[in-house]
């Protein structure tokens, strides 16, 4: 299981792959206490092994992936694993250094606007002719077209690169994955993509002529 942003998915992917040799399941991040930094837009990254659905020990945790004991006294060293834990580190090392060796940082946009593509087209169903996406999801698609572009351009100039990417994630990040933003903290709870169009799912089911769905549409 890895838990990334789109713009970084490939390489953990291939870290993964190559080290391993299993295909990991990809899953956008969740708020949580520890992803403090989606806010200012910064990636997020990683990868963690999980016990098997049918392991007698697997229990819905969040942690020590999957074991009962997580947070819990009986989270005791017999539980670690060397060699896990070495097979770990190669991962993490693998990553660290695919991120950090290139001239130019390897960020591809194109899943990311995927993201956002997919999660309108969600959201626009939900709300059905309460509320028109029509607008943004043009500017998704156009988002789309323009990371395709780059990812097919070579960068003349690694510094100007690096820093127009640097700014998109700033820009990109904090929408797809929180609501208040890079000056406030979300709630630690597990928020779904696009946290803040997330209620217009509620739009259908309310009296268009209520308070509640008049506040809630504006």
């Amino acid at each position: 299981c890895r838990y990334n942003m789109g713009e970084i998915e490939h390489i953990t992917g291939a870290v993964v792959r190559e080290l391993s040799g299993q295909d990991p399941n990809v899953r956008r991040p969740l708020k949580a206490g520890d992803q403090s930094f989606l806010g200012v837009g910064l990636p997020s990254m990683g990868a963690y092994r999980m016990l098997p659905i049918d392991h007698p020990e697997r229990k819905a945790v969040g942690g020590c992936g999957g074991g009962y004991w997580w947070h819990s006294p009986e989270d005791t060293l017999d539980k670690a694993d060397a060699n896990i834990l070495a097979e770990d580190v190669a991962v993490y090392a693998a990553m660290t250094a695919r991120m950090c060796a290139p001239d130019v940082i390897p960020y591809n946009f194109v899943p990311s606007a995927n993201d956002f593509i997919e999660h309108l087209s969600d959201l626009q169903q939900a709300a059905g002719s309460h509320l028109d996406l029509a607008g943004t999801l043009a500017l998704a698609d156009r988002y789309k077209s323009a990371a395709e572009r780059l990812a097919a351009t070579p960068a003349s100039d690694a510094a100007v690169r690096n820093a127009m990417m640097r700014k998109l994630t700033h820009l990109v990040n904090p929408a797809l994955f929180t609501i208040d933003g890079p000056y406030e903290f979300d709630p630690a709870l597990q928020l779904p993509v696009l946290p803040g169009l997330a209620p217009m799912k509620q739009l259908a089911g309310m009296s268009p002529t209520s308070d509640e769905y008049q506040f809630l549409l504006t």
